[in-house]
């Protein structure tokens, strides 16, 4: 096998092959809550020797349409299938996300595929009410917004991190963005369920956007009587945009 047959383009697939490359791998140790990810390299690297994507917009379009139909995910894969694709798909060798805001990919598929994530949230809460509080939900946000801000935050001087999260230095088309995200995590924050909500919650934390401490702090308001006083701090942490 020669190296160009050793390295894999996702954007080659179809869409079916690209969901089964991620969904319908034999999974690698269902016992633990995070998953392996050197072990899952260790054999991805078995298959492949490096991974890219020509199309940026082509894998960002099959994230959203996996979004789109995530109840056939869950009629189709078990919750550890799902569980080690996310994983797959938000870590490396493949990290999905950082073709989100490549510049290739147009905001009108941008702001489809950030509000097609809703869905999974609230697909998986009347059928497997686990999958929200996976490790992948949990950071799912934290992740789409660390790379948002890594694209287009402003560097502090010298060019150095940690990068400025400034909502007004943002252009139109960015600020259409983190409005997009801010509107996605409203809907995840209003699915009566806790780990939907803390999925929102922390996403918020990483937001800073002008009008996301408001929410908490309504969530705050109208739910501090459900909370712990370690939830109430983690909470509030997320309102001040200090949550780690």
């Amino acid at each position: 096998m020669d190296n160009d047959e050793r390295n894999l383009d996702l954007s080659t697939l179809s869409y079916t092959q690209w969901i089964e490359f991620f969904f319908e791998r034999p999974v690698v140790d269902a016992s633990r809550p995070v998953v392996d990810m050197t072990e899952l390299e260790t054999l991805l690297r078995s298959e492949f020797e490096d991974f890219e994507t020509s199309d940026p917009s082509c894998v960002v379009k099959y994230f959203a349409k996996m979004c789109s139909e995530f109840r056939s995910i869950l009629e189709s894969y078990s919750t550890d299938q799902i569980h080690q694709a996310f994983a797959l798909l938000f870590y490396p060798p493949l990290y999905w996300p950082k073709y989100l805001f490549d510049l290739d990919v147009d905001l009108k598929t941008q702001i489809h595929c950030i509000e097609s994530m809703y869905v999974v949230f609230a697909e998986s809460v009347p059928r497997v009410p686990d999958l929200p509080t996976l490790y992948e939900y949990e950071m799912w946000w934290d992740i789409i917004l660390h790379d948002f801000w890594a694209y287009y935050g402003e560097a502090n001087p010298g060019g150095r991190p940690p990068l400025i999260e400034d909502y007004t230095k943002l252009t139109q088309d960015q600020q259409q963005l983190l409005d997009a995200i801010y509107r996605t995590l409203i809907k995840i924050l209003s699915i009566d369920h806790r780990g939907c909500q803390f999925c929102a919650l922390h996403g918020f934390g990483h937001l800073y956007h002008p009008e996301g401490s408001a929410v908490v702090q309504h969530y705050i308001d109208t739910h501090s009587t459900q909370l712990s006083p370690e939830d109430l701090l983690w909470v509030q942490a997320c309102r001040d945009g200090n949550v780690i």
